[in-house]
């Protein structure tokens, strides 16, 4: 993660499925909360304004991973 962004990007595997997911983080990060941010509402997927805006403001203090559910943003449609 950069020091600017503090994300990286990453694929979830189930199955078939190759899912694209971005983990966003504070600098530290120890035990305690971690957030999940499904999308699955637009074809923007992760790249959507507010998807990004809440996953950079909450991962100032807590884990944040960011996925597209199959068929939005950058995932695969279901078969």
């Amino acid at each position: 993660m950069s020091a600017g962004e503090r994300w990286r990007r990453l694929e979830l595997v189930s199955g078939p499925y190759r899912l694209p997911c971005e983990l966003w983080g504070p600098e530290r990060a120890g035990a305690g909360v971690s957030l999940v941010l499904c999308h699955g509402s637009t074809l923007k997927g992760m790249r959507h304004e507010l998807i990004r805006h809440l996953a950079r403001s909450l991962s100032a203090r807590w884990p944040v991973l960011a996925f597209d559910l199959p068929g939005f943003g950058r995932a695969p449609r279901l078969v």
